[in-house]
C-alpha cells in the first residue's frame, strides 16, 4: 500500500491533463451512410446544446462530464497537499467518485447503439480514453489517499 500512497499525487497530477484531453478530443467519431464522419466532443457537445437551448442537457452533461470529475481532482490534490484537513474533504470526494465513470458508460451505450445500426458507425475516439484514464487514474488516488487519511 506504500507504493500506492506514493503514487496518489503523481496519480492525481496526471489525471488532470487527461481530463482536460477527454473534453476537448473527440470522444466519438459517427460514420452516417458510410460517406459521412462527424466527430463529437463534450465540449464541443456543451457548445452545440448551448446553441440549440438545450439547458438540461448542458447541466447534465456539465455536471456529470467536467463538474464531478474536475471536483474530484481537485479535491485529491488538496487533499494530498493538506492533509490535516484530508479526512473532511475525501468523505465529499468520495461520494463525488461514484459518478465519475458515468459518462463512460453513456458513450459505450451510444456506440452500441450506433453499431447496431445500418447506416451509421461509431468508434471511440482519444477523448473517450483519456477521460476513461482520468477516471480511473482519480479514484485509485483518491482511494490511496482515503485508505491513508481514514483508514479505511
Amino acid at each position: 500500500m506504500r507504493l500506492w500512497s506514493s503514487a496518489a499525487p503523481w496519480a492525481l497530477l496526471l489525471s488532470g491533463p487527461l481530463l482536460i484531453a477527454g473534453w476537448i478530443l473527440p470522444i466519438l467519431s459517427v460514420t452516417s451512410f458510410w460517406v459521412f464522419e462527424t466527430e463529437h466532443s463534450i465540449y464541443g457537445g456543451l457548445v452545440t446544446f448551448f446553441k440549440d437551448g438545450e439547458w438540461l442537457l448542458i447541466l447534465i452533461i456539465g455536471a456529470f462530464a467536467v463538474l464531478f470529475p474536475a471536483c474530484k481532482v481537485m479535491i485529491g490534490i488538496f487533499a494530498w497537499m493538506q492533509p490535516k484537513k484530508a479526512k473532511s474533504v475525501l468523505r465529499a470526494a468520495n461520494s463525488v467518485s461514484k459518478w465519475s465513470m458515468l459518462d463512460v458508460f453513456v458513450i459505450a451505450l451510444v456506440v452500441m447503439t450506433a453499431k447496431s445500426s445500418i447506416v451509421a458507425d461509431a468508434r471511440v475516439g482519444i477523448g473517450a480514453w483519456c477521460f476513461t484514464a482520468a477516471a480511473i487514474t482519480s479514484t485509485v488516488a483518491l482511494a490511496s489517499l482515503s485508505k491513508r487519511h481514514m483508514d479505511i
